[in-house]
């Protein structure tokens, strides 16, 4: 796939509408940041951190992070390729 292809499906898909709309929750606000529970661990209190400004996602407890195609292929137990059939698929 073309870079340019991976770009416009990463636009297509912000970080801060396919997380929460996965995990089914409604992501807190705090500064530049939303949070939500993480789905990779025992979370009692939202720790995943999403950054809307750099599209990116980071939990510090687990460990886990990265852009909403890492997202999907750890949220779905996919590879790459998969993850962007998904996102296309999701639009």
């Amino acid at each position: 796939m073309a870079g340019a292809d991976k770009e416009a499906i990463r636009r297509a898909n912000p970080i801060e509408r396919v997380i929460p709309a996965l995990l089914n929750e409604n992501p807190i606000k705090s500064a530049h940041e939303l949070k939500v529970r993480c789905p990779f661990h025992e979370d009692t209190h939202p720790s995943l951190r999403i950054n809307p400004g750099k599209q990116v996602w980071c939990c510090d407890p687990c460990g886990k992070g990265g852009d909403v195609f890492t997202f999907i292929q750890e949220f779905r137990h996919v590879d790459f390729k998969e993850a962007l059939a998904w996102l296309t698929a999701s639009r």
